[in-house]
């Protein structure tokens, strides 16, 4: 049998997002083209998965690759519990480096450039939303709350109750309780329309269009951002903030992580805003060997660290 139509039957038996099932499903397929036919049970197999996966290795980022692997492997063990195929060697599997990227969260100053590029954004949504008042409700509730874009999007009318918003994080299934200040409560006044469901009147790809156009106007005021930023950068500037004025532990419970601290610090936390690191018990007292604060002498080249002497 395909393994396209065990996919059928492993999302039928588990809950899996969309999202995921759509990167499961490409990884399937991307090892069939790789094979030059549908992939089978037969094709799992660790030295013809190794190769595939080096095969990629200079084409796609290591994040990919190791997408890919997953993908394979969620699979085959649940293949494996069923007696279907023989559990793969982990051993014997390629295993897929990949370098931590440093989080790089927006200065608050570079939001507030965002705020005011809003607010000249001219047009509106199909359903009769200004666009500056979309904008400004989304940036506002993003930074405030710390939330992916997906819940954002998802964000029901009923789940706002005063200044507290309580959602059931799509990720991860867990419930999650956030407070907004009169200024993002006021924004969002003006984009909820009546007997409206959902708190933001626009799909997926309108959202992308006018945070395209918002970036436009805003690089024209200063604001700048790194290649492949969106507004879901602004999760990281408001981990970062909060662990800068309250600690790493408040900050990771503000993004809605229950696993402890972790996550957070490799994925959403600007190093500046991590405690200063402990240093050891000095070696030399300055103080009391002002000698050894004088510079080091350089040769006639500029090196340090003592003069040459000629010999001969």
């Amino acid at each position: 049998m395909l393994l396209s139509g065990w996919m059928d039957e492993l999302v039928l038996e588990r809950t899996i997002d969309k999202q995921t099932e759509a990167n499961y499903r490409r990884s399937i397929l991307r090892y069939s083209q790789w094979l030059g036919h549908a992939a089978t049970v037969s094709d799992l197999v660790e030295i013809q998965i190794n190769r595939w996966l080096k095969s990629m290795e200079d084409s796609k980022a290591s994040r990919t690759v190791l997408g890919h692997k997953r993908a394979i492997t969620v699979l085959w063990n649940w293949l494996a519990d069923r007696n279907l195929v023989k559990r793969y060697e982990m051993q014997r599997l390629r295993k897929i480096k990949v370098e931590q990227v440093i989080p790089v969260a927006w200065t608050l100053p570079n939001v507030k450039l965002l705020l005011d590029a809003a607010e000249t954004l001219p047009g509106s949504t199909s359903c009769g939303v200004q666009a500056s008042d979309l904008m400004r409700a989304l940036i506002l509730v993003a930074y405030e709350s710390g939330c992916r874009p997906s819940d954002l999007r998802a964000l029901r009318v009923d789940a706002i109750q005063g200044s507290r918003v309580t959602i059931v994080q799509h990720k991860t299934s867990v419930m999650h309780s956030f407070g907004l200040s009169r200024h993002a409560l006021d924004a969002l006044g003006r984009v909820i329309r009546p007997n409206a469901t959902y708190v933001f009147p626009a799909s997926r790809n309108t959202i992308r269009r006018w945070e395209l156009r918002l970036f436009s106007a805003a690089e024209k005021l200063g604001f700048s951002r790194r290649k492949g930023q969106a507004l879901g950068t602004l999760r990281k500037t408001h981990g970062t903030e909060v662990c800068r004025s309250q600690g790493l532990e408040v900050a990771a419970r503000s993004l809605g992580h229950i696993s402890g601290t972790a996550i957070a610090k490799n994925h959403y936390v600007a190093p500046d805003a991590l405690p200063q690191p402990s240093a050891p018990p000095a070696l030399i007292n300055e103080l009391s060997n002002p000698k050894r604060t004088k510079p080091l002498p350089s040769d006639r080249h500029g090196r340090t660290g003592g003069v040459r002497r000629s010999v001969g």
